[in-house]
C-alpha cells in the first residue's frame, strides 16, 4: 500500500507541476501577443489600417484560445484528483478488508488450540492430567509454535535482504525433488505420477538471479500443496521454459482443485480453501510463495478447477531489479 501512494504523490506532484507550466504559457501568449500588436502599431505609423487591423485580432483570438485551454486543463485536473480519491479509497478499503479477513482467520486458527489448553487447564484442577491430556497440550502447543513461526517468517521475509547469486534452476527442480521424496512426503510422492519436463532444445534453462534458499523453499512449498491435495494415481506436472526474458515454472496437478470464488483469498496469510479444511496446514504456504516471487520480481499465477485440479506458475525475471 506504501509504494503505490508513494507513487500516486509523486504522479500528482509531477502533474502539479506541468499544468502549472502549461498555465503560465497559456496566459502568457495573449499578453505577448497583444505586446507585439501595440509595439507593431507604434513601429508601423504609415501602415495600411487594413493590414493593421487583422493584427489586433490575433491577441483576440490567443486569448480566447488560452482561457479555452484554462478551462480544459482545470477540468482534467479536477477529473484527475477524484480519480486519485476514489484510488485512495479503493486502496483503504481493500486493505481494511484484508485485514478483518486475516484477523478473522488467525482468530479460527488460535480458536481450537486455547480452546484444548483451556480444558486440560480446567480439568487439571481436581486431578492431575492424564497421558492423552498432555499428548494433546504438546501437539496444540506445537501448533501454535509452527504457526507463530510462520508469521513471523513471512514478516521478516517482506523486508529481508536477499542473497543474490546465480541459480540453476534445472538442478534446483531435482533438489527439489530428491528433498520431497526422501521426506517426510516421499510415500504420498511414490503414489503421484511425478514428471519433471526440461526444455533441452533449442538451449538448456537459463540461470537467474536470485536467492538460491528461498527459491527452494517456494518449489518445495507449491510441490509440497500438489501432493497434498491430490491423491494416489493423480499426476504433478512440473515444467520450466524460458519466455520474454522471464523463466517460468509451472507445478500442476490432478487434485481437488480451488472452487472459483476463493482462489484469490488462497493467496493470502491463513487462508484455506473450503474443500482442505479436513487437511493439516496453517494457509501460510502459498502467501510465503508470493512474497518470495515478488521479493524477486516476478508474478505468481494461479489456475484451479474446483474437483479437476490446479496450476500455480512463478514468473520470475531473468535479471530481477536490484531493489526487488
Amino acid at each position: 500500500m506504501a509504494r503505490v501512494r508513494t507513487t500516486t504523490d509523486t504522479g500528482r506532484r509531477a502533474a502539479d507541476g506541468a499544468q502549472r507550466a502549461l498555465l503560465f504559457a497559456l496566459f502568457s501568449i495573449p499578453v505577448l501577443a497583444l505586446a507585439a500588436a501595440i509595439l507593431l502599431f507604434f513601429l508601423a505609423g504609415g501602415l495600411d489600417l487594413s493590414i493593421l487591423m487583422p493584427l489586433w485580432l490575433v491577441p483576440l483570438v490567443l486569448g480566447v484560445a488560452a482561457f479555452t485551454g484554462c478551462a480544459l486543463v482545470l477540468r482534467q485536473r479536477r477529473s484527475t484528483e477524484r480519480q486519485i480519491q476514489d484510488l485512495r479509497a479503493k486502496i483503504t478499503s481493500e486493505g481494511d478488508q484484508a485485514r478483518r479477513r486475516l484477523l478473522r482467520r488467525l482468530d479460527h486458527e488460535l480458536k481450537n488450540p486455547l480452546t484444548v489448553l483451556q480444558a486440560v487447564i480446567s480439568g487439571s484442577e481436581d486431578q492431575l492430567p492424564d497421558a492423552a491430556s498432555w499428548g494433546s497440550v504438546a501437539t496444540q502447543t506445537r501448533r501454535l509454535s509452527r504457526l507463530v513461526g510462520d508469521l513471523r517468517g513471512l514478516a521478516e521475509l517482506e523486508v529481508a535482504q536477499l542473497e543474490r547469486v546465480q541459480v540453476d534452476v534445472e538442478q534446483l527442480l531435482r533438489d527439489v525433488l530428491d528433498d520431497t521424496a526422501e521426506g517426510p512426503q516421499g510415500r504420498d510422492a511414490e503414489q503421484r505420477r511425478i514428471s519433471l519436463h526440461l526444455p533441452k532444445a533449442p538451449w538448456p534453462l537459463p540461470a537467474i538471479q536470485g536467492d538460491p534458499d528461498l527459491l527452494r523453499l517456494s518449489l518445495h512449498n507449491l510441490l509440497s500443496n500438489a501432493i497434498k491435495y491430490s491423491s494416489a494415481g493423480d499426476s504433478i506436472e512440473i515444467t520450466a521454459q524460458e519466455l520474454d526474458g522471464s523463466l517460468i515454472i509451472d507445478i500442476a496437478d490432478t487434485g481437488r482443485g480451488i472452487p472459483e470464488e476463493e482462489q484469490d483469498l488462497v493467496l493470502e496469510e491463513l487462508a484455506r480453501a473450503s474443500n482442505a479444511r479436513d487437511m493439516p496446514g496453517s494457509g501460510i504456504g502459498l502467501a510465503l510463495v508470493r512474497v518470495i516471487v515478488a521479493r524477486h520480481g516476478g508474478t505468481l499465477i494461479l489456475r484451479s478447477r474446483d474437483g479437476h485440479g490446479t496450476s500455480v506458475s512463478m514468473r520470475l525475471p531473468l535479471h530481477p531489479p536490484a531493489a526487488a
